[in-house]
């Protein structure tokens, strides 16, 4: 008595069975095997996927910073080319989830699940605040600040660092403003050791000054920022919670005047307040770099040392009109003007 073959539906959202055909097929062992081997051959050089995967992207809300983050993630998704080589068959169905301001965390934690995502893509921080307290599902981040101490902490969490590293944003720095030898960097021990650390042995490397003063939340900001009287060629407004507020971004900025003092920062969105100078990461490629490496992620089924990244793109902004007014540039950066 011949075998009953059974068929096997493969869609986009799910795997199911059908039922075995009730029918007697009778065949021949040659023409059997060389389907086989036809088969098999195929499925090393096009490894098959059985079912779609589910990426969901999570974004934290409609800020324009997590849509242009999302425009660069869906870009790497839909070119299906992680750095598995062209070789390599990837189907998945993407969400995207955008977390408003009514329901608690509890609720788009069950949202969530009822995606059932193989795959979580976290843009903005309370996005991966959500996708953290889900188990077992592989997480990529972006637009996230302070996340290196998370990925002490989990081995299912990567993602792409917010934060330029403090050599580059010096190096950048120093090669427009070379007149530059001191700098004052408030921050918060509690937040920002790692990055300070990064910094100094950046400075020193570059013949710069670098006065750290740590300082323990936001209103010692402003007392610290209205009493200082030294003499200082620039302040660094670092991404930093703590000393980073809606009230003490106008004191960085009074402080740049009054003391005729470069404000560095790190978002292009500070421009507009009034900082002189500003390194910041490209937002689109940030986000096809997280696109990226939730494919690779993916391909190769959870078997990946989860690690954060540095940015790629970098771009470099600053202020004609509020640097001329602060008199304090040297005849080799005349021609920025």
């Amino acid at each position: 008595m011949s075998p009953l073959l059974e068929n096997i539906l493969i869609s986009g959202n799910n795997c199911s069975r059908i039922s075995p055909v009730g029918k007697k097929i009778t065949f021949s062992p040659l023409p059997t095997f060389i389907v086989f081997f036809c088969f098999s051959a195929l499925s090393f050089l096009f490894p098959l996927q059985a079912c779609a995967d589910e990426i969901l992207i999570l974004m934290s809300g409609s800020h324009p910073a997590y849509i242009e983050a999302t425009r660069g993630i869906m870009s790497a998704l839909n070119t299906e080319k992680g750095t598995g080589g062209p070789k390599t068959v990837l189907q998945h169905n993407i969400t995207e989830l955008v977390l408003q301001n009514s329901g608690d965390n509890n609720y788009w934690r069950q949202t969530i699940i009822n995606y059932r995502p193989t795959m979580i893509i976290a843009v903005g921080k309370r996005a991966l605040k959500i996708a953290t307290e889900l188990k077992d599902i592989p997480i990529v981040h972006v637009m996230v600040p302070g996340s290196t101490r998370l990925h002490n902490t989990s081995d299912t969490i990567s993602g792409v660092s917010l934060e330029v590293p403090p050599l580059t944003s010096l190096q950048k720095l120093h090669k427009t403003f070379p007149h530059i030898k001191k700098i004052l960097v408030p921050y918060s021990p509690g937040y920002s050791n790692e990055f300070i650390t990064k910094a100094k042995e950046a400075a020193k490397l570059l013949h710069i000054t670098l006065t750290t003063v740590p300082i323990d939340s936001s209103r010692e900001v402003l007392t610290f920022l209205s009493s200082w009287k030294k003499k200082t060629d620039a302040i660094w407004m670092i991404p930093d919670p703590t000393i980073l507020t809606r009230q003490t971004v106008p004191a960085f900025l009074q402080f740049s005047i009054s003391n005729r003092a470069i404000l560095l920062t790190f978002a292009e969105k500070y421009m507009k307040t009034g900082a002189g100078f500003a390194v910041s990461a490209d937002i689109f490629d940030m986000g096809r770099e997280a696109g990226t490496m939730a494919l690779d992620i993916l391909r190769k089924n959870g078997q990946t040392d989860y690690s954060l990244q540095a940015p790629r793109s970098i771009r470099t902004y600053y202020n004609r009109e509020l640097l001329k007014k602060l008199a304090t540039l040297s005849i080799k950066t005349d021609n920025l003007f």
